[in-house]
């Protein structure tokens, strides 16, 4: 049974590629990674997958690319949230002089 192995990268938007025919049960070493932009990358996928193999990669790839986005978009709703409850916290004071329960309940709520 022959393996082979592919390795793919993303720096920012940067696609980086690695194949190698031929491997075998081992750590490899010194691998490097060269720089590809996106259809060279599927025609790369689709030769070493050959067939319904190629589709596959493709479509984990485009998996990886969703969670990825997802991941930014989480991250950035988050953030907001975060500079929401700071701004609140001192805009709006209850007349005991503590953080209005409003928005207690809110960060309580969402730590649930």
């Amino acid at each position: 049974m022959q393996y082979q192995m592919i390795c793919i990268a993303y720096k920012g938007e940067q696609v980086f590629f690695y194949s190698q025919a031929g491997v075998e049960q081992k750590a490899y070493t010194g691998i490097e990674l060269s720089p590809i932009d996106q259809q060279e990358l599927k025609q790369q996928l689709n030769r070493a997958g050959k067939g319904h193999r190629g589709i596959d990669l493709q479509k984990d790839l485009e998996f990886y690319q969703f969670m990825k986005k997802d991941a930014q978009r989480q991250q950035h709703y988050q953030d907001l949230w975060e500079l929401r409850m700071k701004t609140a916290n001192v805009i709006f004071k209850c007349e005991t002089g503590i953080s209005c329960c409003y928005f207690a309940d809110q960060v309580k709520f969402l730590g649930d």
